[in-house]
């Protein structure tokens, strides 16, 4: 966040607004959220912290946490919030959702 990497979905309202009305771009979003949750599963394999279903089932968990959090600043971008409020709002919700998530995968790699 510290980048304001504009894969964390603050954007304009214009675009914000385009993307949500484009049946198309939302599903190819889809598709590379999925991409991305397959790639964190192997490497959680790779690095022998869990295999088959378990890699699958962690790699879901965070990757969730960045698809709700990108789904929320591109609605809130949608809505005309201004981007320094999003991004203030990501700042505090994500380390609140890792946070959520660490007591159930704190085990991993021990």
């Amino acid at each position: 966040m510290a980048r304001r990497d504009v894969t964390l979905g603050v954007a304009g309202q214009r675009f914000a607004a385009m993307v949500a009305g484009s049946p198309v771009l939302t599903s190819r979003f889809r598709e590379i959220l999925d991409l991305r949750e397959a790639a964190l599963a192997r490497q959680i394999e790779a690095e022998g912290l869990a295999s088959g279903i378990m890699a699958r089932l962690i790699a879901a968990q965070l990757a969730s946490v960045h698809r709700v959090l990108y789904d929320e600043a591109m609605h809130r971008c949608g809505q005309g919030q201004p981007r320094d409020e999003v991004w203030a709002m990501l700042e505090e919700a994500a380390p609140r959702a890792f946070a959520l998530l660490e007591p159930a995968l704190a085990s991993l790699g021990q």
